[in-house]
Order: structure tokens, then C-alpha cells, then sequence
């Protein structure tokens, strides 16, 4: 398995890059993503798009950096997913957004512990008032090279993550109350009020 931090969207609502907003502690939203992903263990890459290349190398190492593969003509977190997978395609990954700022990394071990219960063998998602959190998960090979093979036959209606989770047989974990602001992403300054964990 590896750790994947998306980093590669437009931030068009932010008017700036998240992955280079900076928390209270003066790491980056990337960083601060990375190191979360981190503590399970496991290798982490950031996704980034080729115009973000020289700032994140800046800070995280290049091998360290994915860049979205245009040729997949593919909008979204899902460009960033599948290009991920095309580069380590024996990989399961897990997804974490880098406006998830204030994920905990209890939080991840619990979804990582399903995913270890169930032999690695099925997507495994958070849901949070029944609906899905598709950019903190755990994808599995078999279900990326699923979808990889819809695009190719022209099978993906839209790609919205949602829609792909729907179209998957998937584990979940009901979010509790108490894990709300975890799931919290910022998509606007005006909104931005963070306190990294």
C-alpha cells in the first residue's frame, strides 16, 4: 500500500493552491497531509498537476512527487487516483485530500485496521451522515484497475468519486460524532480557520 496526498486540483474557490496554504504550525496543508498519511507506516507520494511541479519540489523531494498524466483525459481526483495507479500498479492507496487538514491519524488507523481485517480485498470508505468521504479512503488495485478499464471502454458516465463508489462493492465505517471536524475541507479564505492536529 501506499499513502497519496491530492494535491493536483484547480483550487479555482480557494483563488490559490491549497497543498501550499500553511497551518498554525507553519508546515504546509501537503505536508501536514503527508505526515498524517505517515504515521501508518506506510509510503506516501503527492499528487500534483505539471504546473504545481516546481513549488512542491521546493519542498517534498521529486521522487516523492506524481504528476497527473494528461494523456488520461481525465478531470478531477480521479486524474490524480489513476494516474497514482499507473505509476504503482501492484498498489493499493490510500487517499487523503490536502484540505483535510485536520485529520487524525487515529482516525486513518481505524480505516486502515478494516482495511488489514478484510485481507485487503475491498474498497473501504468513511461515511459521515450516509454519505461517503471518497477523498479519505482506501482503493484497492483490483477496484482502480476496474475503473481504469471503464475508461478505457468509454463506460464512465461522469467522474465523480461518489458515483465511482456507487458503482463498487465497498466496506464503510459510520462516522461518529465525534470525528466530524476531522472530515472538515476548506474550500474558500473566508472559511479557512485552521488548527492542525
Amino acid at each position: 500500500m501506499i499513502g497519496l496526498v491530492l494535491c493536483g486540483g484547480q483550487s479555482k474557490r480557494m483563488g490559490r493552491d491549497k497543498g501550499l496554504l500553511t497551518t498554525s504550525k507553519k508546515v504546509t496543508w501537503a505536508q501536514q497531509c503527508f505526515s498524517v498519511l505517515a504515521k501508518l507506516e506506510i509510503p506516501v507520494v503527492i499528487s500534483v498537476n505539471p504546473a504545481q511541479r516546481t513549488q512542491y519540489k521546493r519542498i517534498f523531494p521529486f521522487h516523492d512527487l506524481v504528476m497527473d498524466d494528461q494523456e488520461l483525459n481525465i478531470h478531477g481526483p480521479l486524474l490524480g487516483l489513476l494516474s497514482v495507479h499507473q505509476k504503482y500498479p501492484t498498489e493499493d492507496v490510500f487517499v487523503l485530500a490536502c484540505d483535510m487538514v485536520e485529520m487524525n491519524p487515529v482516525v486513518l488507523q481505524n480505516l486502515y485496521n478494516l482495511y488489514l481485517h478484510n485481507k485487503g480485498k475491498m474498497t473501504c470508505v468513511f461515511k459521515k451522515d450516509t454519505a461517503a468521504e471518497p477523498l479519505c479512503a482506501i482503493y484497492t488495485t483490483k477496484d482502480l484497475k476496474k475503473i481504469r478499464q471503464w475508461h478505457r471502454k468509454g463506460q464512465l458516465e461522469k467522474f465523480s468519486m461518489n458515483y465511482l463508489l456507487e458503482k463498487l462493492d465497498v466496506l464503510s465505517i459510520d462516522v461518529p460524532v465525534e470525528w466530524k471536524d476531522y472530515f472538515r475541507n476548506y474550500n474558500t479564505l473566508s472559511n479557512v480557520q485552521v488548527y492542525a492536529r
